[in-house]
């Protein structure tokens, strides 16, 4: 299984629900692994994912966990679908166990902003790009999605996390952080 961060950011928060909105995939940038996500990579998953919940009586898509540990589920994706930007998720942390409580207090306050998934490359192809080589990603089964520490993609960002309070502000998170060579 492979993994592919990237950063987000909080503008609304549902502090009785936990709902997220954004993008847990982004396409058409190359990240910093040298992958590039393609349009409809998620179609086939999507479709699986569907049926089994609805089959299941699930609630939830895929699990989101605690920096990619299959131990520490922390909620689950509602809801997802691929637009002209990438893979929009709805998710819903699960504020009744600590780690979760955690994660969302980060949300909220803009020191943790990066999501990942985890996932099997199903069709890919390498293609050069500026004299760079890169793996255009064609294909992709999603098993889960994290929130993480580090992104890896820039692009992908959180764009609400409901909120019944409208007037929580949160200070402005929006600010690029910068290339990773650069000091502080």
């Amino acid at each position: 299984r492979e993994q592919k961060t990237f950063p987000f950011q909080a503008k609304e928060f549902d502090d009785a629900q936990g709902i997220v909105r954004g993008y847990l995939s982004t396409f058409g940038n190359v990240d910093d692994g040298g992958d590039r996500v393609l349009p409809n990579a998620f179609k086939r998953t999507l479709v699986n994912k569907r049926e089994f919940k609805q089959q299941h009586n699930l609630n939830y898509l895929f699990p989101f966990l605690w920096q990619h540990d299959e131990k520490r589920p922390i909620g689950g994706y509602l809801d997802a679908h691929e637009d002209t930007q990438g893979l929009f998720v709805a998710l819903q942390v699960d504020l009744d166990v600590q780690q979760g409580r955690e994660a969302y207090s980060g949300l909220k306050k803009g020191y943790i902003f990066s999501q990942s998934i985890g996932y099997d490359v199903l069709q890919s192809e390498w293609v050069k790009v500026e004299g760079k080589s890169i793996r255009d990603l064609i294909e992709l089964r999603l098993w889960e999605g994290s929130v993480v520490t580090f992104p890896m993609n820039e692009l992908a960002i959180v764009t609400d996390v409901k909120s019944i309070n409208t007037k929580t502000v949160c200070g402005n998170t929006s600010g690029a952080i910068g290339p990773r060579d650069e000091s502080w």
